[in-house]
């Protein structure tokens, strides 16, 4: 007997430091699990898309994580629809057990909304997160987001945005407004042609309240809506404008969506008796409906068909209705806002307090004046003599980049800085691929 009692108490030891180390397996397991969940959730909040979708097969996270996080990177790269389908699905098993992720979540929901031009369920579900969730914003956002949900509350009876391509490729020229230095193209209305400017940092296309008049559009002014004025942060009054034909070359926009600004908030001083005024712009939700645009120096070509596609890394992405570009510095990804309609490229303070050392050391103290709807206000900038960057094996030089010391009202304190024209006039060409969330510069 006692030769069996210590066989089984050796067995009985035995089997305890297995479990013990089975048990330490599972936590180690479980609490790597975890890190990873949090570490993808992270990346939502700084906009590392890229990383995030490369992350997210390798990471050992459950089946309904990767679910959740699919929605996300739906939206943000161009599929909308899949993200409500995952979304709706998602919520109706009851949501997510985390407060914060569950935010996301219907964030992401909310924003498909808007992509796809559905806004009377815009409204209700930005209104349902401001009543629900309203802490999860920053309050210097808070003003923002009420501006969009009274957005979005005036339109709820306005007919959706719909593009017709009559022709899988339209070509159209492209000139340069010699005040202003941007891009307009040729957009028709009621049979008379009219220059737009094409602006892809526009979330919403704009246009002076004497132009919304020629052009006939249909107000909808119920609700009061204050805009602040993109990098300037300046706040003006306006109205909400729908036009319900435009033509692009033979491609036509119905019910295209306008925020309508006092003359006076777009007509700025260029000397003491001459002023230029920002008539009308044309804005990324048409433009991201346009499918894929080349941009070359005096014309834009449109191209619908689908055989030219190639499979590929994404360097883009659409957070809410702001293009988001990721150029590669020092070995990382960085989002940067992307803005045709910027004449220059402008670094922010994030990046200033990221590489401060380097820029401290070889830039210079200078003060640089940005302008937007609604005034010109200066900012405190380091002047860099030269920054390269690298897009999908493409090298970009910046020569005297202004990197600002203060905080440049982007929507968000995760971007690096504001891509603008003096990065596209590099090459020979670009190509913004919206079915496959890419920009590649072409010499």
């Amino acid at each position: 007997g006692g030769f069996d009692r210590t066989i089984i108490s050796k067995f009985s030891e035995l089997m305890k430091q297995i479990y013990s180390a089975l048990f330490v397996l599972f936590l180690f397991i479980s609490c790597k699990a975890a890190s990873q969940e949090r570490e993808i959730f992270r990346m939502t909040v700084l906009k590392q898309y890229p990383e995030m979708r490369k992350r997210l097969f390798d990471a050992r996270v459950s089946a309904d994580e990767k679910e959740i996080y699919s929605a996300i990177l739906d939206n943000v790269f161009g599929n909308a629809a899949s993200s409500n389908e995952r979304i709706a699905k998602i919520l109706a098993r009851g949501g997510v057990k985390f407060d914060s992720l569950q935010h996301s979540l219907l964030e992401t929901q909310h924003s498909n909304y808007v992509k796809l031009f559905d806004y009377k369920r815009a409204y209700e579900s930005k209104k349902y997160l401001m009543d629900n969730y309203l802490s999860y914003t920053k309050e210097e956002n808070r003003f923002d987001e009420e501006q969009a949900m009274n957005i979005w509350q005036a339109l709820q009876d306005a007919p959706r945005q719909e593009v017709l391509h009559a022709k899988e490729i339209v070509s159209m020229p492209m000139t340069k407004d010699p005040v202003l230095g941007l891009q307009r193209i040729p957009v028709s209305k009621g049979g008379k042609e009219y220059s737009f400017i094409f602006d892809t940092g526009a979330g919403i296309s704009t246009i002076m309240d004497s132009m919304a008049r020629v052009l006939g559009l249909s107000i909808y002014d119920k609700v009061p809506v204050v805009i602040k004025g993109g990098i300037t942060g300046l706040g003006t009054n306006v109205k909400l404008g729908i036009a319900d034909k435009l033509n692009l070359g033979g491609i036509e926009v119905r019910n295209v969506l306008f925020l309508v600004f006092p003359d006076s908030a777009l007509t700025f001083k260029t000397g003491p008796t001459s002023v230029v005024k920002v008539d009308v712009i044309l804005g990324f939700p048409v433009i991201k409906e346009l499918e894929r645009i080349t941009l070359y120096a005096d014309r834009m070509e449109i191209d619908n068909r689908a055989q030219i596609r190639k499979p590929g890394p994404p360097n883009m992405a659409i957070e809410y209705l702001k293009p988001i570009i990721y150029l590669e510095y020092e070995g990382e990804e960085l989002p940067f806002t992307f803005d045709t309609g910027a004449d220059e490229t402008v670094f922010s303070e994030v990046f200033y307090k990221k590489h401060r050392a380097i820029i401290d050391k070889t830039g210079k103290k200078d003060v640089e004046q940005y302008g937007g709807a609604g005034g010109i206000k200066a900012f405190n900038v380091m002047k860099v003599p030269s920054l390269s960057f690298g897009c999908l094996g493409t090298t970009i030089t910046l020569k005297d980049a202004a990197v600002s010391t203060e905080v440049i009202h982007t929507g968000d304190d995760v971007y690096y800085g504001n891509v603008g024209q003096d990065v596209i006039q590099q090459f020979k060409s670009m190509t913004i691929d919206f079915k496959e969330s890419r920009i590649t510069f072409n010499r």
